[in-house]
């Protein structure tokens, strides 16, 4: 899956929906858009990477694209630690909680 992109005109851009929008735009819903693919998503996550030979011409959309990028690309390399993190302190919450004692809906009888 292609999340964030440097099209030929040198400028940075990420998946929205089926579309792409430029990075300047990202509102903090695009980005948890973005993190929930990375997060659910078995397959590799594509990104071109800002460099000498892929560059971003506008100083602030390279910095925007720069910084969404090292998020995406650490939570894509490090997914199954988080994960398992994140299952972890939901057992916790749920054994502290007595959740998992609690019947699931499709039991429960009216």
């Amino acid at each position: 899956m292609i999340l964030l992109k440097i099209n030929d005109r040198n400028q940075g851009l990420y998946r929205k929906g089926a579309d792409w929008a430029p990075i300047a735009g990202i509102e903090p819903d695009d980005l948890v858009a973005l993190i929930e693919a990375v997060a659910e998503c078995d397959e590799a996550i594509e990104m071109d990477e800002c460099n000498a030979d892929n560059p971003i011409k506008n100083p602030v959309d390279k910095t925007i694209y720069e910084e969404v990028y090292r998020v995406l690309r650490d939570l894509a390399d490090n997914r199954n630690a988080y994960l398992a993190e994140c299952q972890s302190k939901l057992d916790e919450l749920e054994k502290a909680y007595g959740l998992e004692e609690i019947p699931s809906l499709e039991n429960w009888e009216h």
